[in-house]
């Protein structure tokens, strides 16, 4: 038997999704200067384009429209893929979650995210510019992160 899924508050849920709008706009916008400007650039990364976030950057009463929206749970997951970025040809999609970083695990995911830090999430974000920086990346579905 399947239980219904709570419902999120309509106005919650539009304003959530505006955030998240406004973010892929920036960083969409990041992306494309970045990429442009290649050539000019002495020390390169990769840049994967996607935004990932935790629970831990949410406020408790936030997080469970967070986990219904974007799947945003127990795993830090992916919140936006820039279109045409490295991540969208990996075909990672809104609501992957990031297991492991260059085979490494992300940390206890049983910790109930009320008691999670901005700590975890600033480390988690330093693994993965580390990943991306090192390259190449694989992707859950075997797809390697290109360039």
């Amino acid at each position: 038997m399947t239980h219904p899924s709570p419902a999120i508050d309509p106005v919650l849920a539009a304003s959530i999704r505006t955030l998240v709008a406004k973010d892929l706009r920036i960083a969409s916008i990041a992306y494309r200067l970045q990429t442009a400007a290649i050539d000019l650039c002495p020390a390169r990364t990769r840049l994967p384009g996607l935004i990932v976030q935790d629970a831990s950057q949410y406020r408790a009463d936030l997080r469970p429209a967070m986990a219904m929206l974007y799947k945003l749970e127990d795993r830090p997951a992916v919140t936006g893929v820039v279109p045409d970025s490295a991540g969208d040809r990996a075909s990672i999609r809104v609501g992957d979650a990031i297991l492991a970083v260059n085979g490494q695990s992300l940390g206890d995911a049983s910790a109930p995210p009320a008691r999670r830090t901005s700590d975890r999430f600033d480390s988690i974000a330093d693994s993965l510019d580390t990943a991306f920086g090192n390259g190449p990346v694989t992707s859950y579905y075997g797809a390697e992160v290109p360039r």
